[in-house]
């Protein structure tokens, strides 16, 4: 399964904090962040090299390997051969994400911290056009249409927690919702217009 997988990121974070001393009836210790990333994989998949596939006319990957062994009775031998063919083709994703968030870790009293939270995330993803491959890997002159609205996502995710000092110890608890970010890698396959696999045994 040769491929050549290509990866390009940009990102720009921004980090602001400020401590407000004796501030609407206690501390905080503000913390506000912004940032944007830009990002595309593309990956070319090829043919494995083993040897011209007469009934599809490219070539295919080949795979054999014998059976050894009892089964409910006597001994027994059994060859088996896998095969697959596919023409070569690229697929892959470019992506947009923004994100802020804005956090409060206020202290009420000398026993009683509040942390106090919310983060925005924005999502959104294409399949962009990509041009069909010949046998040999070589351009067709045919581009297969790509998918603008792969992806759009937009998440709000809460987060509330508090420390109390007990005596010697800290009394601990928290509530937050998370969401993960994209991964192009669980999305982007199968993109329009993907050659068909094709398999086959004996």
């Amino acid at each position: 399964w040769p491929y050549d997988y290509f990866l390009d990121r940009d990102q720009v974070d921004v980090k602001l904090s400020h401590f407000a001393d004796d501030f609407i009836k206690g501390d905080h210790d503000l913390k506000f962040g912004v940032s944007y990333t830009k990002s595309f994989a593309k990956t070319l998949v090829q043919y494995g090299a083993g040897g011209p596939d007469y009934y599809f006319k490219y070539p295919g990957y080949y795979y054999g390997y014998d059976y050894y062994g009892t089964y409910y009775g006597p001994y027994y031998y059994g060859p088996y051969y896998y095969k697959y063919s596919v023409l070569p083709h690229y697929y892959g994703s470019e992506q947009e994400t923004f994100s802020a968030f804005l956090d409060d870790s206020w202290r009420i009293t000398d026993k009683l911290t509040l942390n106090i939270g919310v983060r925005f995330d924005k999502d959104t993803a294409l399949i962009p056009a990509y041009e069909r491959l010949n046998a040999d890997s070589s351009l067709s002159g045919v581009t297969l249409p790509g998918q603008s609205d792969a992806l759009d996502w937009k998440s709000w995710s809460p987060r509330l927690g508090f420390a109390y000092q007990i005596g010697e110890g800290v009394l601990r608890g928290s509530f937050g919702r998370y969401y993960e970010g994209s991964v192009s890698g669980n999305w982007n396959w199968r993109p329009p217009g993907v050659p068909a696999f094709i398999y086959s045994y004996s």
